[in-house]
């Protein structure tokens, strides 16, 4: 006896879709299961429904139950009593952090969270609103929103795309490390600090394995506590906001793992193949043999 419901498909759930529910209703009721794994699935598709003009509202589940059980126990009355409690989606992300206990990290990663869903909203007004609304129940200044956000930027003079200040792979190797203490004793063993193309990222990853060799745990907060400067803070903020598949975390850090080492052998063979060239010009024969030697060790 429950109408008007519709299956989301989690991240198959389209632009076009957003806007043809957006025809027929003004308000959307997210109602998945109670948990981590039913959060996650409620915020798949926010951001598409906000900007196709939609107001979300997440309806919560007792704890344990999912829809079906919900329906099949409570019925239509018990549905209608969860729907009228349902809480827009900004008090929904808000409400599992205590805004006066919360550390940094905790603050810093729902901030930029709900910074950069406000920041897809096509809509001005729409977008404006959304964030100020953020902005009110986070305690935060509404510049803070505008400045945690980092869209691509284009060089105002050549139009191109200017690339991100680190590498992808180097960050995402360190958000690993906060993610899955499990892979870590592997990264140590097989990564060093000047592995690592940015000094910034060599340096985290130099205070990540000191205190690890210190407490035997990676622990964010003394990090940030240690932390010299505020730029290091925020590097330390951004990675650890990276969000990681719990279902694929193990898969991921081997994946990286070896993309980063075979990453470094490149790099090696390039600076390697440049020196071998120099040695063949200065007809060092003895410099030449060397250096091909060590480029058949990394598999040339």
């Amino acid at each position: 006896g429950i109408t008007n419901v519709v299956a989301s498909s989690g991240t198959a759930f389209s632009e076009q879709q957003a806007r043809l529910l957006a025809r027929f209703a003004e308000d959307v009721y997210l109602f998945f299961d109670s948990d981590s794994a039913g959060k996650k699935a409620a915020m798949r598709s926010v951001d598409l429904l906000f900007d196709a003009g939609i107001e979300v509202k997440v309806v919560t589940a007792p704890q344990g139950e999912d829809p079906d059980s919900v329906a099949q126990k409570l019925g239509r009355d018990g549905i209608d009593l969860l729907i009228h409690d349902a809480k827009d989606y900004i008090s929904f992300r808000v409400q599992d952090i205590n805004l006066k206990s919360a550390g940094i990290i905790a603050r810093e990663k729902l901030t930029k969270e709900l910074s950069t869903l406000g920041h897809k909203i096509s809509d001005n007004t729409r977008r404006e609103l959304f964030l100020n609304e953020v902005s009110r129940l986070l305690k935060v200044d509404r510049g803070v929103l505008d400045s945690s956000t980092t869209p691509k930027r284009a060089d105002q003079k050549t139009g191109k795309e200017i690339k991100p200040r680190h590498d992808p792979i180097e960050r995402s190797l360190l958000s690993i490390l906060f993610h899955n203490p499990g892979a870590t004793d592997l990264i140590f063993e097989k990564v060093s600090p000047d592995d690592f193309d940015s000094r910034e990222l060599a340096r985290l990853f130099s205070a990540i394995v000191q205190q690890y060799r210190d407490i035997g745990e990676i622990h964010i907060q003394t990090l940030v506590d240690n932390a010299r400067d505020a730029d290091f803070v925020s590097l330390i903020s951004g990675i650890t906001a990276t969000e990681q598949e719990d279902s694929d975390i193990d898969q991921n850090a081997m994946i990286l793992l070896d993309e980063f080492i075979q990453r470094r052998k490149r790099r090696i063979r390039t600076k390697l193949k440049e020196k071998l060239a120099k040695a063949e010009v200065e007809g060092d024969k003895e410099e030449a043999d060397r250096i091909l030697f060590e480029l058949k060790g990394l598999g040339l």
